[in-house]
């Protein structure tokens, strides 16, 4: 993105930003000095973002934490009135619906709060792709263990969006940040992966052959073919000739038997069972 660009962008996303703030602060003075101070630290940027709904996501999420940031600094963080935490909810959940990929910022200091794991879901159920980036890592007292046992605990807490990618950044200090641009655009490269139905069936092929499908009473599943159907997320029909067959751990066999030759990082994978005869297969 050239300056001139990013000047469009900067324009677009300031009063979008500003007034998002407002519904936190609630004084005029105070959302302009923040607005003004998450532009400062995200200005050089903003030349990374493709379009002004992933900017204005993350300028939101910058904003956010300079705001409680404040509030922790004046000792009065428990304070957010409901009806103003209503609106930040309300504000975050558009965002969401609008982004192709949602980067959830958790303050490393605090971990996943209530709120983050309410937005993580509908990210999930939204088929929307996830990165969570664990905030102020400058600041956390390290062993060469911290990141891993950090991670750990948060996908506990997450554990229904196994896909997730993350990374431990600093918004103060930049660091990561070029990192984090990077794995914006490979998970939206994911979240729109087409694969060829023919090189799917060989894959689905090879992993019934190492691990035979689930059968009950002497009926074992078939998979008669597989094929993709959508992107965003991607999804995938199955064609099988008793769709209760289809066991939850066999499903995600086959899910990991797919992201093992494809990837597909950091975006959810949809599944359908459809019921086929043999004799129409033939």
């Amino acid at each position: 993105m050239d300056s001139e660009a990013c000047e469009r962008l900067y324009e677009a996303c300031y009063m979008r930003v500003y007034s998002y703030v407002m519904t936190l602060a609630g004084d005029r003075h105070q959302a302009e000095e923040i607005t003004q101070e998450t532009f400062f630290r995200a200005f050089s940027k903003l030349k990374d973002f493709r379009g002004e709904s992933d900017a204005f996501t993350w300028l939101c999420a910058i904003a956010k934490h300079l705001f409680i940031d404040e509030k922790r600094r004046q000792g009065k963080a428990g304070e957010m009135p409901e009806d103003i935490a209503l609106q930040d909810k309300a504000v975050e959940q558009t965002a969401v619906e609008r982004a192709d990929v949602v980067v959830l910022v958790i303050d490393a200091s605090e971990g996943v709060a209530e709120q983050d794991a309410k937005i993580a879901g509908i990210a999930h159920e939204r088929g929307k792709g996830i990165i969570v980036a664990v905030n102020k890592w400058d600041l956390v007292d390290k062993t060469d263990k911290t990141m891993k046992e950090f991670t750990e605990k948060i996908k506990s807490t997450l554990s229904f969006m196994p896909y997730a990618e993350y990374l431990f950044i600093s918004a103060e200090t930049g660091q990561r940040l070029p990192k984090l641009f990077e794995l914006i655009d490979q998970v939206r490269e994911s979240q729109t992966l087409r694969v060829r139905t023919g090189v799917l069936n060989e894959i689905i092929t090879e992993a019934t052959v190492l691990q035979q499908p689930p059968s009950d009473k002497g009926h074992r599943l078939k998979i008669y073919y597989t094929t993709q159907v959508a992107v965003k997320p991607p999804t995938f029909v199955f064609f099988v000739n008793d769709t209760e067959l289809m066991h939850f751990s066999y499903e995600r066999y086959l899910e990991n038997k797919i992201r093992e030759s494809f990837g597909f990082k950091g975006t959810r994978i949809r599944f359908f069972v459809r019921e086929r005869s043999g004799k129409e297969e033939g």
